[in-house]
């Protein structure tokens, strides 16, 4: 079975392709051949609307629409003359545009408006302007201003259905727009300059008032200006670090005497202390009387020495060696006594000592005190100059500040002199509004939209024909295109099967219309992504007279046409049609094998296809519905499946009765039928809800009754992909292909469905 099929596993088939180019291509195209399919169907609702619609819009726009000429007026406005004094000034930057759009706006406003039509009343009172109750408002409508990009000029359009009112209106409206313009004009310049001179005299007077705080803030601190007032602060701040030094030389002494005293108290004597404490000692030595005597007689002795040297004696002379000797005896002798001298001074060391450190004391405390009242006078010092120098600063910064107020003000009096100056100067200039163009209608003031109306009626009507048609086409819940099938109801398209009128009339040929059935036997064998090929099928329709029946026999007749055994069950025991359509005569039928009275192969026929055999119904030997139900259906496929490698079942429509879920339940899969232009979408998605409430495998649906026009599939091309990929196929591209030859026999809707095999 598998080889049998797989010529058409490997061609392409259509829509159900798997491999991404097709997809894609599928996807791009599916919106554009939808919208076409739609037109197709409802081009007959496009040519009855858009004629409809377009015969009164044409000729409404005919009617209604008017020819309209447009009056128009320019003014000049010449720049404001400190544009062109004053360019480089930043406040008529961007003045001039403003000026324009200020003077396209004054045109329109109600107070010229409302002149205008004041003097129109005078002149044309049976203008229709005065027909309607609110006059502004009409002339507000026929009346626009615009400045002219790029020039002095602004344009004043007036548009009316004739030439006269509109020149009219417009002389009208430039006449009380240039005496309103100009009083306006003068008055704003007067009202400027006095402003500006009422601000230039306070600036006046707050310069004064400025410099007088400015004057009385440095008397204040005995400066009479604020050069002054600095000087004064950095002699200030140079004698501050004076004193801070001399503070600083202070402190370190009183550092010291601290240091001294409280060694002198612990009994330590400094280092200047200890050596008038020795210088003391010698000297005491030396005073004593017999230290003092002898060392007196010493010198006498060395100046007798020297005399008598002088007088030229040798030293060998007698008085000279007496001399000496009495010399050595007295230094002898002056050594012990000062060594007598210092035992007895030694003996009072101690009680001196202690004197001597009284007395340093005192004297240390005495130097510390003064020292301390110098530093603490000099802090006081510091103090006061610090608190002085803060004061100037202080007064330094409000000075600053009220130096920078006045700079600020100077500035603003010299705008304000300067401004003064200028609107005075422009007060003597001449009128900056001049007439460019008095009012005409010019060749591109007559306007007429009658054409270009009627082109927008032509596409807008076709566009509301198109609109009705889609319309009507989404509000109709029919199937007519395969891809309703696959993208309005979800279900897979297994095939489609070309209409029988086709074939009739040799649209297309009987081998090509075999093929749309074995194309949906290809379908089949790969319509189990897991695997687990079906072997049972179910063929049904939501509702009757959709193809059911004819799918059913072809699937069969196709599958047994690839060389596998086939049974083909007429499950629709309401109104059975196999037999009748296959011309056939059984003995038994379904209810017999149902209620277990014969076997299943006793009650099966042959039919006039090789390996095809039908077990039929028939209502005239009473009805099965007694007997089928779930566990009877599920033990005859049970017990066909084990004869035979396919089983067909065609039952009733899913919701006509209840016959098609109880076949749902026992088959591997459901295929449904629907029929192009007659199955209603609705009706589907119940069957299918209905179906999948029991568990059943839906399998997918194949579209009958779809005519060779439809631009989605060519059958022809479709017979062609599957000849080319046959193995069996010639190279001229002809194939004798089995073909099976059913009897065309029609069955009317009032008997059961409308369908032909």
């Amino acid at each position: 079975m598998r080889n049998d099929i797989q010529p058409y596993q490997d061609q392409p088939l259509d829509v159900y392709s798997d491999s991404p180019e097709t997809s894609e291509q599928a996807e791009s195209g599916a919106s554009l051949l939808r919208y076409l399919d739609i037109l197709r169907r409802r081009w007959l609702t496009v040519v009855l609307v858009w004629p409809l619609a377009l015969v009164p819009a044409v000729a409404g726009v005919w009617l209604l629409a008017k020819v309209t000429y447009t009056a128009t007026t320019q003014i000049e406005v010449r720049p404001n003359p400190g544009f062109i004094l004053y360019p480089s000034d930043d406040r008529y930057v961007g003045s001039l545009d403003g000026m324009l759009n200020t003077q396209a706006h004054l045109m329109t406003s109600q107070g010229v408006l409302n002149a205008a039509l004041a003097n129109l009343k005078l002149k044309n009172p049976a203008l229709d302007l005065f027909d309607v109750a609110d006059s502004l408002a009409a002339i507000r409508q026929v009346v626009s201003a615009h400045p002219i990009r790029g020039s002095h000029i602004v344009q004043l359009e007036v548009e009316r259905p004739d030439e006269e009112s509109g020149k009219a209106i417009a002389q009208a409206v430039l006449d009380a727009y240039l005496s309103i313009s100009e009083a306006a004009e003068q008055q704003k310049d007067e009202n400027t300059l006095r402003e500006v001179k009422a601000l230039r005299e306070k600036l006046s007077a707050d310069v004064q008032n400025k410099r007088g705080q400015i004057t009385a803030r440095a008397l204040l601190h005995n400066a009479n200006s604020p050069q002054v007032l600095a000087l004064l602060q950095q002699s200030k701040q140079q004698y501050s670090e004076t004193i801070r030094q001399e503070l600083d030389a202070a402190k370190a002494v009183v550092v010291r005497l601290e240091q001294d005293l409280k060694k002198a108290r612990e009994g330590v004597m400094p280092e200047n202390a200890q050596e008038d404490t020795l210088a003391a000692l010698s000297q005491a030595i030396e005073n004593d009387p017999m230290v003092r005597s002898l060392q007196q007689q010493l010198v006498a002795k060395t100046e007798e020495l020297a005399r008598l040297r002088q007088v030229g004696l040798t030293e060998a002379a007698k008085q000279i060696v007496e001399a000496r000797s009495a010399i050595d005896e007295l230094k002898a002798e002056l050594a012990k006594e000062r060594i007598r001298a210092a035992e007895e001074i030694e003996k009072t060391r101690e009680a001196m000592s202690r004197r001597m450190v009284g007395l340093l004391v005192g004297r240390l405390e005495n130097q510390l005190d003064r020292a301390r009242g110098v530093e603490a006078g000099l802090q006081r010092i510091v103090t006061e100059i610090q608190k002085e120098i803060d004061d100037l600063g202080r007064a330094s910064v409000e000075l600053q500040n009220l130096q920078r107020e006045l700079e600020t003000l100077e500035k603003e009096f010299e705008v304000a002199n300067q401004r003064v100056q200028e609107l005075e100067t422009e007060r003597r200039r001449p009128s900056r509004i001049l007439v460019a163009s008095e009012p005409e209608v010019r060749p591109d003031g007559v306007k007429d939209k009658r054409v270009k109306l009627s082109l927008a009626a032509v596409f807008g009507t076709l566009f509301f024909a198109l609109a009705a048609a889609f319309l009507k086409d989404y509000l109709d819940p029919r199937v007519h295109a395969p891809q309703q099938v696959e993208s309005g109801l979800g279900l897979r398209l297994l095939g489609l099967v070309p209409s029988l009128k086709d074939l009739k009339e040799g649209r297309i040929t009987e081998g090509e219309f075999a093929e749309s059935y074995r194309l949906v036997r290809a379908c089949l064998s790969v319509a189990a992504p897991n695997g687990s090929q079906p072997k049972s099928f179910l063929t049904t329709s939501a509702q009757a007279c959709e193809g059911k029946t004819s799918l059913a026999i072809s699937l069969a007749a196709s599958l047994a046409e690839a060389g596998n055994r086939v049974l083909l069950i007429d499950g629709d025991i309401q109104g059975p049609q196999v037999e009748r359509v296959l011309k056939l005569k059984a003995v038994y039928t379904l209810k017999d094998v149902l209620a277990g009275d014969v076997s299943l192969a006793q009650a099966v026929v042959n039919s006039n296809l090789q390996h095809l055999e039908v077990l039929a119904a028939r209502l005239d030997s009473g009805s099965a519905r007694g007997v089928l139900n779930t566990r009877t259906a599920v033990r005859l496929i049970k017990q066909a499946m084990e004869q035979y490698d396919y089983v067909v079942v065609d039952s009733p429509p899913t919701l006509g009765a209840a016959d098609a879920v109880v076949w749902a339940e026992a088959v591997d899969g459901v295929i449904l039928s629907s029929f192009a232009g007659q199955s209603n979408s609705h009706a589907i998605k119940m069957a299918c809800q209905r179906l999948r409430s029991v568990g059943a495998r839906i399998l997918g649906a194949v579209m009958c009754n779809l005519s060779i026009r439809e631009g989605y599939y060519s059958f022809s091309t479709s017979g062609m992909s599957a000849r080319s990929a046959h193995p069996d196929a010639s190279r001229n591209g002809s194939r004798s292909a089995p073909h099976v030859q059913l009897p065309v026999v029609e069955i009317h809707p009032s008997e059961s469905e409308s369908e032909t095999v």
